[in-house]
């Protein structure tokens, strides 16, 4: 390898020493005329008949020089390793040249100025395909390309015209290509010409050609004369697709093209201030969305039409009222019919009240409020008021005793306060007994308060009867909810289906997290087998809820609630079921009397996110949480 590379830094000092006093080169400029305008090329096809080799030119590379140096450009000796010519060439910052691998190998590649002087390197292992590397110059006027490997080698002449404002050249390696540029015509390092060779150019512009012979030996500018009877279809336009509804100064544009008069129109409502004709214009928008559309017309015809959809959106602006009572999120630019979602979040002390338009018209008692955006800017106002106490969700209370001594935490949520443990008292609150050890013909038939403990014996984990009521606590018919004695501590109620919907719309209201479908989770003890969060949430001590299996939900007890899975005793025939699987509450609403009797329960299911409200068998055994309004 450095015997190779020597090799050709010694050919290239060798030559460089008379470049200055060799002849001048040929330059050969190519354009297009499309019968009544000029029209840019897309390739030329060249062929040196003379020494039958072919190349490709690809716009913007409309311009083939033959530069003579004496420094010679070392082919590869072996077939395979192909090195394109660098497209566009010449070029003024930046060109690109593509590297044909035969074999996976590592690949050395040097750049080198028209003296010898090495300016910088790259190494890679490539992989057998074409690779794009780009090129950025700095200012010397020609550079070599020279790529080599353990068994290939080639070499490429670069011509520069700019100035550069670089200080070292760069290569950069632009990844595989799915196919070369060069593909279809024959290897461009197998192409050259000199003066008097007579050359066959062919340009091809807007689906077709024309053909060119000549054997030029100095510069010359070829103008394909191509058939066509009417412009091509303008550039894609260029401007602002979303705009602001009555937003003026837009600038919207295609590329120029000689001789050519261009016809724009707008949606409904827009107008064009300067530049009907151009190819430039600036308009005023209105506010209706649609087309801006332009056609390219000379004395051939018509162009097909090319077409910019815009957008007009309209501005959404939020205010908090007071200003310290939350925030609000969700303002914005949006275009009309388009679902908007806002949010009020209370600060501390505040709860949110309802949304309002500028003209104090309610519009919803959600936090979160989903609307359709009309077609004209909006102005919501989010309404909070002072909560009248100073607990945060999920703060503990001072907690509650029944009858039997029990004690129960509690905790704060929203403007009540919730026991965090299901129900174990035996007495109403007057002191009278509770009826218990019921058979399943007695339980299945009762007619006034009873409760029940599920069987420990069925239950792996749990040893007696005393661990299961304080793990789960105890099962009641709902005889002993409606029952006047009261099973809730003093001061205390089982809660209605009001209660147990002003806890879940509060929690929905005042965090844009949670929605009906996932406010169980919050609610829900963390304590199942398998929970992901670890710690004392991962066990299969009881109380718990079971392993999920069929999906990845589980409780979070964000506010400390802590509901738990106390399964159920059945009204059909007594048994018991659902323990550490579904968490079971009575609430205080008959939903249906004699001879249905049948009462609303609020259930969480362990693949649930919701907080069902449900109808049961007032003979069911369920659980029992207790609540208060916070004075």
């Amino acid at each position: 390898m450095k015997k190779v590379t020597l090799l050709l830094l010694l050919s290239i000092l060798f030559c460089s020493a008379s470049l200055t006093g060799m002849e001048n080169g040929i330059t050969l400029r190519f354009s297009a005329n499309h019968t009544c305008a000029y029209a840019q090329l897309d390739s030329i096809f060249i062929e040196n008949l003379t020494e039958e080799t072919s190349k490709v030119l690809y716009y913007p590379d409309t311009t083939l020089s033959y530069i003579p140096t004496n420094i010679e450009l070392i082919g590869s000796g072996q077939s395979g390793l192909y090195l394109s010519q660098n497209f566009p060439n010449p070029f003024s910052e930046k060109t690109n040249i593509e590297v044909g691998v035969p074999e996976r190998g590592l690949f050395e590649f040097g750049i080198y100025d028209l003296t010898g002087r090495r300016l910088a390197g790259y190494t890679k292992t490539l992989e057998q395909g074409v690779h794009l590397f780009t090129f950025f110059a700095c200012s010397q006027p020609g550079y070599i390309f020279n790529v080599y490997s353990k068994n290939y080698q080639q070499s490429q002449i670069m011509i520069h015209t700019g100035h550069g404002v670089r200080s070292t050249p760069e290569i950069i390696y632009m990844g595989e290509t799915v196919g070369s540029k060069s593909g279809n015509a024959s290897n461009d390092n197998d192409f050259f010409f000199g003066p008097g060779d007579d050359l066959r150019f062919t340009g091809f512009a807007m689906g077709d050609y024309a053909v060119i012979e000549d054997n030029p030996e100095t510069d010359n500018d070829y103008l394909f004369d191509i058939a066509g009877e009417e412009p091509g279809q303008p550039s894609p336009i260029t401007g602002e697709q979303t705009v602001l509804a009555n937003e003026t100064g837009l600038i919207y544009e295609v590329d120029a093209v000689e001789g050519v008069v261009y016809d724009w129109t707008l949606p409904e409502g827009w107008e064009i201030v300067d530049g009907q004709g151009d190819n430039s214009i600036t308009v005023n928008a209105g506010d209706t969305s649609g087309d801006i559309s332009v056609s390219a017309m000379n004395a051939c015809g018509t162009s097909p039409q090319r077409d910019l959809t815009v957008t007009v959106h309209f501005v959404l602006a939020l205010e908090a009222n007071p200003q310290e009572g939350g925030e609000v999120q969700g303002e914005g630019e949006f275009e009309s019919g388009e679902e908007v979602s806002v949010t009020a979040v209370p600060n501390d002390g505040y709860a949110f009240l309802n949304w309002t338009d500028a003209g104090g018209n309610e519009l919803s008692v959600q936090a979160v409020y989903t609307f359709d955006m009309p077609q004209e800017n909006l102005s919501l106002t989010a309404h909070f008021e002072e909560s009248g106490h100073d607990h945060e969700d999920g703060e503990l209370g001072e907690g509650v005793t029944d009858i039997d001594g029990n004690f129960y935490e509690t905790v704060y949520i929203g403007d009540q306060e919730w026991m965090t443990e299901n129900l174990r008292v035996s007495k109403y609150n007057n002191g009278d007994p509770i009826p218990t050890g019921l058979s399943n013909n007695d339980w299945s038939n009762a007619t006034e308060g009873a409760y029940a403990v599920y069987p420990h014996d069925i239950i792996d984990g749990i040893d007696s009867e005393t661990e299961m009521i304080e793990a789960y606590g105890k099962l009641y018919n709902w005889w002993a909810v409606d029952d006047d004695r009261n099973v809730c501590p003093d001061g205390w109620r089982v809660p209605s289906g009001d209660d147990v919907s002003q806890m879940v719309d509060h929690l929905i209201n005042q965090y844009q997290y949670i929605d009906v479908d996932s406010v169980a989770l919050y609610l829900r003890s963390c304590r199942q087998i398998g929970s992901t969060q670890g710690d004392d949430c991962n066990t299969t001590q009881h109380p718990r809820w079971n392993e999920n299996v069929n999906n990845d939900i589980e409780g979070y007890d964000e506010f400390r609630f802590g509901a738990l899975p106390g399964g159920m005793r059945l009204k059909s025939n007594g048994n018991f079921q659902h323990l550490g699987h579904q968490g079971r509450f009575w609430t205080s609403d008959l939903f249906y009397g004699d001879p249905l009797w049948v009462a609303d329960n609020f259930v969480f299911f362990m693949g649930a996110g919701e907080v069902y409200i449900n109808a049961a068998q007032i003979e069911t055994g369920q659980s029992i949480r207790c609540v208060r309004d916070i004075e």
